[in-house]
C-alpha cells in the first residue's frame, strides 16, 4: 500500500487502548470512530484525532474508507445487515454477527459477508502448520484453548473461533456436550450474551474427539491448539508450531520471524492481510453452520445434556 489505509471503527470505551495499539505503527489511519453512546464517540474521536462516526448505515455509503472494523459489540439492525451485504466495502467484526441464531436465519447471506477477526487459522503459526497437516495425518484428538479479557471480544467470539478451528480439522461433530461457568450463574438466551468460562467436548465419527476450553474473563490473551494423530503431537500457537513424533523426536518446527503475540498486533496483521487481499484465496467460513454449532454448545449448557448439532441446524432450516 502506497499510503496508510483509512479505517473506520465502531468500538466501545473498553477498546480505547486496543485502538491505540492497533494504529500505533502508522500502517493504517483511523479515519473515523463511532460507538453506541454519543459521549463515547466524542471521547474516542478526540483521543485518536479521528472523525466522529455517528451512524453505521451512513458509514457504509462513504467512498473514502478502505474498511470498516466493528471492534466492539453492536446490534446490527436488519436494514444495516442488508446494506452490508449489498456494499463492496469490507466489513470485519470482532463479535460474530448477529449475536443470536434466530436473528441470523432471515439474514444469513448478508451476515455471511461480515468477516470475523482475529481467526486462529489466519495466525502465522497456524498458517505455517497447515504445510505439514497432510504429512502428520488425520486429527484424531484435538485440544483447543482460547482465552482473553472482555475488551478483546466476547465468550461467543472465542467459541466461534475455536469451533472454526475444530470443524476445519475434524469436520462436523456428532454430539456436543458443553458446560458454562458464568458470573450470573445462568446460561443466557443469546449467544452474544455469553460470558465466563466454557468447556465443550465434541465427538466425531470413528471415535475421534475434540475438547475446547474458552474464556472471556481470563486476562492475558492466549490461543493454543494441540493435535494428536498418526504423526504424534502437533502443538500450534500464534507464532509457531512444533511437531513431535510418537517416539518424542521433533520432526518439524517453525517460528515466525516477527511474531504477533498481543491482541493488538494480531488484529493489525489480519486487517492488513484483508486490505492486501492475501486471504482472498481461502474458502470462506460457513457462517451459518458455525453459528449453529455454537448454538448447540449453548443449548447443551442450558440442558446439561449432549446435543446433536444436526438437530439444532435442522431447527433453523439448515440441511
Amino acid at each position: 500500500m502506497s499510503e496508510p489505509a483509512k479505517i473506520m471503527v465502531w468500538a466501545s470505551r473498553l477498546q480505547e487502548e486496543l485502538l491505540r495499539d492497533v494504529f500505533a505503527d502508522g500502517a493504517m489511519t483511523l479515519l473515523a470512530v463511532g460507538s453506541d453512546e454519543s459521549a463515547t464517540t466524542a471521547d474516542l474521536a478526540s483521543t485518536h484525532g479521528a472523525e466522529r462516526l455517528e451512524d453505521l448505515r451512513q458509514a457504509l455509503h462513504r467512498d473514502d474508507a478502505d474498511l470498516l472494523w466493528l471492534a466492539g459489540p453492536v446490534d446490527l439492525e436488519p436494514a444495516t445487515l442488508k446494506l452490508i451485504g449489498q456494499k463492496s466495502l469490507p466489513v470485519l467484526s470482532s463479535f460474530p454477527q448477529p449475536g443470536s441464531i434466530g436473528e441470523l436465519v432471515p439474514h444469513a447471506e448478508d451476515a455471511g459477508s461480515i468477516r470475523f477477526l482475529p481467526l486462529m487459522r489466519r495466525s502465522g503459526g497456524f498458517r505455517a502448520a497447515e504445510e505439514v497437516f497432510e504429512s502428520f495425518g488425520r486429527a484424531e484428538c484435538l485440544n483447543v484453548s482460547f482465552r482473553s479479557s472482555p475488551d478483546a471480544g466476547s465468550l461467543f467470539s472465542r467459541l466461534y473461533d475455536a469451533i472454526d478451528v475444530v470443524t476445519r480439522r475434524c469436520g462436523e461433530a456428532d454430539t456436543i456436550d458443553a458446560a458454562l461457568v458464568s458470573p450470573t450463574g445462568e446460561t443466557p438466551e443469546s449467544l452474544g450474551d455469553l460470558t465466563g468460562h466454557m468447556t465443550i467436548n465434541l465427538r466425531f465419527p470413528e471415535n475421534r474427539s475434540a475438547c475446547i476450553a474458552v474464556s472471556d474473563r481470563a486476562g492475558r490473551w492466549f490461543r493454543g491448539v494441540t493435535m494428536l494423530g498418526p504423526g504424534g503431537c502437533l502443538r500450534i500457537d500464534e507464532r509457531q508450531f512444533e511437531w513431535i513424533d510418537p517416539g518424542g523426536q521433533v520432526v518439524d518446527s517453525h517460528e515466525e520471524a516477527e511474531p504477533q503475540t498481543t491482541i493488538a498486533s494480531i488484529v493489525a496483521e489480519q486487517l492488513v492481510r484483508v486490505l492486501e487481499r492475501r486471504d482472498d484465496s481461502e474458502p470462506p467460513a460457513d457462517h451459518s453452520r458455525l453459528m449453529g454449532l455454537c448454538e448447540a454448545a449453548r443449548v447443551s449448557c442450558r440442558t446439561g445434556d449432549g446435543e446433536s448439532p444436526r438437530s439444532v441446524l435442522r431447527m433453523f432450516s439448515r440441511p
